[in-house]
Parts: structure tokens; sequence; C-alpha cells
């Protein structure tokens, strides 16, 4: 598929949400009926796995290594596909991340859409996957340091000649459009999502699955269905208009198999076990679908209309009361 789109989840700063928005992204694509694969690309901290469910098998450090095709180390989620990193530090050692190249030309003949969960920080092993993406989606909690450093990859991208398509900003417990206006101006790129922090996000990683699909009504849901709604938008397809809705059956098409005669396969846990899971993380967040906004006259954003040019330190400190 010499159409297929290829983004980079980014951040500067580890603990943001990177990860998890590469899988409900990747996730929110499939429910849509593209064919997405999710690749953990963090070579030094791999954790896209675990996240998961784990897995029994080759992984990426296995191909890098040519130990191991690319077919023999992707494997089926909820109806998407994912290349886990992890291993041994010898097994990193001997991974070499120039041969990322490789991997991705392979994965996006049998895909839609390929997204690449990156390392954070600024090294070799995360300059290889910006530099292969079609375009970069940076990932930012509202806090000073995560911001500061999702400006950095911006920075960076412009030298990469790598596109930023905007900003996912996680974890927001007071969001609204006058303070997403001050991100967008402060880093540069405008704002596409707004994720609430929401007890569904850990709730699914313990069961190795994708709030996408282990709760179809959580406003976290719907923030990452949006976004996927927007970039197809952007590339001239309505994501929604191809697929199910996430009320019909979101997460349960099947991710085309790859070239090699290899069949992607069923990691242990995924599957059933999310579905019947579903019904009770539904509910347990049903109730904080309004979250962030309900908020715009708090004391935390009061001083939005201060004269600054939206990169002083201490601004989202004001904005977000924190």
């Amino acid at each position: 598929m010499s159409d297929a789109m290829i983004y980079a989840i980014a951040s500067g700063k580890g603990g943001v949400g990177k990860t998890t928005t590469a899988i409900n992204l990747t996730a929110a694509f499939a429910a849509g009926g593209r064919s997405s694969v999710v690749v953990d690309t963090d070579l030094g901290m791999a954790t896209l796995a675990s996240a998961l469910g784990g897995v029994e098998g080759p992984t990426l450090y296995d191909v890098l290594a040519e130990e191991a095709s690319v077919a023999e180390a992707t494997y089926e989620g909820d109806g998407f596909a994912f290349v886990p990193g992890g291993g041994t530090l010898d097994e990193y050692a001997d991974a070499d991340p120039g041969g990322l190249s490789g991997v991705v030309e392979t994965l996006e003949e049998s895909f839609d859409v390929v997204v690449l969960d990156v390392g954070a920080g600024l090294s070799h092993d995360t300059l290889v996957p910006l530099g292969l993406a079609d375009e970069i989606l940076l990932v930012s909690t509202p806090e000073n340091a995560a911001l500061e450093s999702a400006e950095r990859v911006r920075e960076l991208s412009e030298r990469l000649d790598t596109p930023v398509t905007g900003l996912v900003l996680t974890r927001v417990t007071e969001a609204n459009e006058r303070a997403t206006e001050a991100v967008e101006a402060a880093v540069g790129t405008p704002v596409l999502a707004v994720v609430p922090e929401d007890e569904v996000v850990y709730e699914s990683a313990a069961i190795g699955t994708a709030v996408v699909t282990n709760a179809r009504k959580s406003p976290v849901t719907t923030a990452y269905l949006d976004l996927a709604e927007a970039l197809c938008d952007r590339i001239g397809e309505d994501l929604r208009a191809v697929g199910s809705s996430p009320e019909e059956g979101s997460g349960e098409t099947v991710p085309a198999g790859l070239a090699d005669p290899e069949p992607t396969r069923e990691v242990a846990g995924s599957g059933s076990e999310s579905e019947d899971s579903e019904e009770g993380a539904t509910d347990s967040t049903s109730d904080e679908s309004s979250t962030g906004t309900d908020h715009e006259d708090d004391a935390g954003v009061e001083n939005a209309d201060d004269e600054d040019d939206g990169r002083s330190r201490g601004l989202f400190s004001r904005l977000f009361g924190r």
C-alpha cells in the first residue's frame, strides 16, 4: 500500500501517555475500518507489549537483529496489529535502529496506517522513527516540563523535515477553549485532541487492551475516535463512514495480514477477556462524560487574558491551576 500513512507518536518527556495514545489511536483507526498496526520503536524502554497483555515470541529486537521476520514479530490485538519491543539488555545491544526503515517499509505494504510509538527524549533511537514518519503527533500533559519538552521535539521536527500535525493533550482535568488556545500559542502547533484524566485508562492497561475497545462510551474513547476521524479528514477520508460506530462493534475489524505467509498471532488474554470487562468499565466511566466542560470560570484560567506571548514560564500553571 504505497498510500499508507505513517504517524510517529512522540514526546520529549516520558510518562505523558504516549504509549496509551499510540495504542488507542491505532484502535480508533481500526474501528473505522482502516487496517492498522502500532510499532514499539522505544528501543530503550519498550512498554507496548505489557500494555497489551504481554507476548511470548519474537519482538522487534529479534527483527532488528535479523533473527526473525516482521511477520513473526507481528501480533493481533483487539482488531489491530502490533509489533512489540522489549527483551534483554543483550538483545537491545544487538538491535540496530537503522533497521527500522525496512520494518516500516514492510508494514506499509500491508496496512493502511502505521503508528510508531517513539521513545521519549532526543537520541539516535528517537530520531530514526521520527524521520521515517509522514507526520508527527506530539503528546503532552498540561504541565510546564512536558509542554516545554514537546516544543523541543517540534523544533527538532523542522530539522528532520517531518511535519508536526498537532498535539494531543492528555490527563486533562480542567480544559476549555481559552486554555487550548494558550497551549497552541505556547507550543506552536494546534491541539487536535484533549483527553481527560480517567481511571478507565489504567483499568484497560491492567487487562491488556485499548480503552477504545474496552470502554466504548468513555470520554477517552470519544477523544481518540474524534482524533482519528480528524486525521482521516485531513487526507480526504471519512473514518466513521467506512467502519462501524463505537456502539456497533468498535475494534472488531481484523487487520490485514502481512505479505509474509505467516499470519499475525493473537496475544494471550486479548479478545474475550476485554469483551467481558466492557460493561463494567463502561459503567465506571459513564458519569464522567462531561469531564473538563464545566470549568470555564475556574480560577486556574482567570489570568489567560494577561498580555503574554504564550511562552513565559508558569503560563500553564496559571491556566490549569498547577
